[in-house]
């Protein structure tokens, strides 16, 4: 929904303002039914010279969106409230593809309020361009995709 929002949107800084426009429309019982919303963004920074990435979310009671400059490091997303430290910078994609399984066992034995399943993708933003990938799937992987996407069960 967001990617297709943003197809004519030349600029990162107008990227961040029209999900942060989007996120404030909806409505605060919505918000609050799904935990919050998240979006991470990235792209060149015209007027920083740079690739820049930034998060943008909107949690249970909060009016407006946050939107926070990620800064260069390895980060793992969507994170629960307070835990948004770096990890270490030598965190391969094995090691990010274990934490994340254990998040999701995590959230799922503590009956956690977090939406993560299905898939694992990991993105990669560097000095020179970014890139993003499948990295996995979580054990719910078939039960999602059955789910979201009914017509890909006949396929």
């Amino acid at each position: 929904f967001i990617r297709q929002a943003l197809d004519d949107v030349p600029t990162l800084h107008e990227a961040i303002g029209a999900v942060a426009g989007m996120m404030t429309a909806v409505e605060p019982e919505l918000v609050a039914a799904s935990v919050g919303i998240e979006a991470t963004l990235g792209g060149w920074c015209s007027a920083e010279q740079r690739l820049k990435a930034v998060r943008v979310r909107r949690m249970q009671g909060m009016k407006q969106p946050e939107i926070t400059v990620l800064p260069v490091g390895v980060h793992m997303l969507p994170t629960g409230k307070g835990l948004d430290d770096l990890l270490p910078g030598e965190a391969d994609e094995a090691l990010m593809v274990r934490l994340a399984l254990a998040q999701w066992k995590v959230m799922h034995h503590f009956s956690l309020p977090m939406c993560i399943g299905g898939l694992m993708h990991l993105t990669e933003v560097t000095a020179t361009g970014a890139r993003q990938w499948k990295a996995g799937e979580y054990p719910d992987y078939a039960t999602m995709r059955a789910q979201l996407h009914p017509q890909a069960a006949a396929a």
